[in-house]
């Protein structure tokens, strides 16, 4: 009786330590490929908005910083990725200067104040949600930090979330397995 025990306690760990395995490395095959300014990027063009250049170029800090110009607006609106334990309003406010409304944006929270602990939350909650495949975002430690122009519409026209929506699995899945020149079978 105690061999059976301990035997089933042995296939018990092993595939739970397989699983853990798996779940890391489909983890890092999802996140290891996310680009968020190429996200960033398409969220204002779905828009129709059109993207300016950047005039700081890499290594500094604020070369991130991507810009776009909204209809109707004298200066251009800025979106700055930023790591939720970072204090992102300084920076956003070097690169935007006087004349600007901040808004701090990460995954389904928006508020007008950065908050590392409503983002924490925020975070914890669709990782958890994530490990049995039931949120809609990838759970990176990444937010938005925006700067819209004083008195230039409605600031809501984009919605961010886009940038950490996870892909369909099938289209995902037909990505991972398609060669190229030949179309996925289904």
């Amino acid at each position: 009786m105690t061999w059976l025990v301990r035997g089933l306690l042995l296939v018990l760990i092993v595939v739970s330590v397989g699983t853990r395995s798996l779940a890391i490395r489909q983890r890092d095959a999802t996140v290891g490929g996310f680009d968020v300014g190429s996200a960033i990027r398409s969220a204002v063009a779905a828009r129709g908005y059109v993207s300016l250049s950047n005039p700081v170029k890499p290594p500094k800090v604020l070369s991130s910083v991507h810009y776009f110009e909204r209809p109707g607006c004298a200066a251009p609106t800025l979106v700055m990725p930023f790591g939720i334990s970072i204090e992102a309003k300084p920076l956003l406010h070097r690169a935007a200067g006087a004349g600007y409304n901040y808004r701090f944006i990460f995954l389904d929270a928006a508020t007008s104040v950065q908050s590392r602990v409503v983002f924490y939350a925020e975070w914890l909650k669709h990782a958890a949600l994530g490990i049995v495949g039931a949120s809609p975002y990838l759970p990176l430690k990444v937010a938005l930090a925006v700067a819209d122009p004083v008195g230039c519409g409605t600031p809501d026209a984009i919605d961010w979330r886009e940038v950490w929506r996870t892909p369909p699995a099938s289209s995902a899945r037909e990505q991972q397995f398609a060669s190229p020149g030949r179309a996925p079978e289904g």
